[in-house]
């Protein structure tokens, strides 16, 4: 493990995992000073950085703190970035060109599928007509914070096909023990 300043860690973590690290609770915490435990790291860069330190190197918006006592200081209007000190998981704001070990994370993703079946007087195997739906969804995806997602339009068979059938369907039952 080598020592890096913080945009060079940032690279090595986007590069070869996810990101630096977020934390986003003290469980977080206690999970990555038992990783760190007896590795003889003593000061890891985390991905926070000061722009009124409410944003994480991934983007998403700092809530959970957890600074030394005196923290962020910036010490001689130069610390920028942020360390975290293995011992007491505390925070510290650093000089970004300073070196110190690197704590990067990397995403998992989870893919949910949801199948939608519309019922329409309107044609909706119109192009214009999925367009439309396809717009409105995306404006309800985008607005419940979910950005990697896709729609796609697969035909059917008709409700009124469905029911045809369903009366077609010979309606005795046998229940076998």
């Amino acid at each position: 493990m080598e020592s890096r300043s913080w945009s060079e860690a940032q690279s090595y973590c986007r590069t070869y995992h996810t990101d630096l690290t977020s934390i986003r609770s003290k469980e977080e915490t206690s999970n990555i000073t038992l990783t760190l435990n007896g590795s003889g790291v003593q000061y890891v860069w985390i991905g926070l950085y000061r722009d009124h330190w409410a944003f994480w190197s991934d983007n998403t918006t700092s809530t959970f703190t957890n600074w030394e006592p005196s923290q962020p200081n910036n010490y001689n209007s130069a610390q920028y970035c942020v360390t975290m000190y293995f011992m007491s998981g505390k925070w510290s704001d650093s000089a970004c060109n300073e070196k110190a070990y690197i704590f990067c994370f990397t995403a998992v993703t989870k893919q949910t599928v949801v199948k939608m079946k519309l019922q329409s007087e309107a044609d909706m195997h119109s192009t214009e007509i999925q367009q439309q739906v396809s717009q409105q969804l995306s404006g309800l995806m985008l607005s419940e914070g979910l950005t990697d997602f896709r729609i796609r339009w697969r035909k059917v068979q008709s409700y009124r096909d469905d029911q045809s059938k369903k009366q077609d369907v010979d309606g005795d039952c046998k229940t076998e023990v």
